[in-house]
């Protein structure tokens, strides 16, 4: 992303204006296009980065373009991550990540009580978003998708709201960010197909453990 001057974002249904405006902070050229209601992309890719979450079908006229042109693509987990540390996001505070293919809210919600009334917290998961002071004192965030995108609006929104959390919980779909300095993946079971059928939600897991610096705890089940 640092290198990168145009940078073309796909899928404003999940995530892509979110990140596209993070883009825009940073001085980028950027571009949302939506690959679901528009067959195909008009006039030339001239992009130095191509922005797709992991579940977009490669076999869009789109990507097949991205992929041709060989033009750099990452996912919406990868850029999260970069913009997280680029605008510095996670600097005063400790941050986990969560994704599976079941019980990531219980997970969230196990990891929430157990800490609670010692530290700031700030937890997002599909069941809604909310900061819980030390000292008991709540607030509701609006609710928001488990997309990846949705950890840098948690995180501004907090900012915006003058909240000062120590402790970041995040659900997250397909996969974790590696933004944080824990992520959990609970489980591989009841498995589905994404990608237009062309590969399985938990290879997209496992994939992502590429992304983490940090510590990653899993189900103990073969990650190969």
């Amino acid at each position: 992303i640092e290198d990168a001057s145009r940078i073309l974002v796909l899928d404003p249904i999940h995530g892509a204006e979110v990140i596209a405006d993070a883009l825009k902070e940073l001085g980028k050229d950027v571009d949302i296009f939506n690959p679901y209601r528009e067959p195909s992309f008009r006039g030339d890719l001239n992009y130095d980065l191509v922005i797709a979450p992991v579940h977009l079908n490669p076999n869009f006229e789109v990507m097949k373009r991205v992929l041709n042109a060989r033009i750099p693509h990452i996912t919406h987990h990868e850029a999260v991550k970069e913009l997280v540390s680029l605008n510095n996001l996670f600097s005063d505070l400790n941050a986990i990540e969560i994704t599976g293919t079941v019980k990531k809210t219980t997970t969230c919600e196990l990891i929430y009580q157990l800490l609670r009334g010692r530290k700031n917290i700030i937890m997002h998961t599909s069941s809604g978003t909310r900061y819980e002071s030390a000292d008991g004192e709540e607030v509701r965030l609006p609710r928001l998708s488990g997309t990846p995108a949705n950890v840098l609006k948690v995180m501004l929104m907090a900012r915006d709201m003058g909240l000062k959390p120590e402790i970041a919980i995040f659900e997250i779909s397909l996969g974790l960010t590696g933004s944080g300095d824990v992520g959990v993946i609970t489980s591989l079971e009841h498995d589905y197909r994404i990608a237009g059928a062309t590969k399985m939600a938990s290879a997209a897991k496992i994939a992502s453990i590429k992304n983490c610096d940090g510590i990653v705890v899993h189900p103990g089940l073969p990650l190969s």
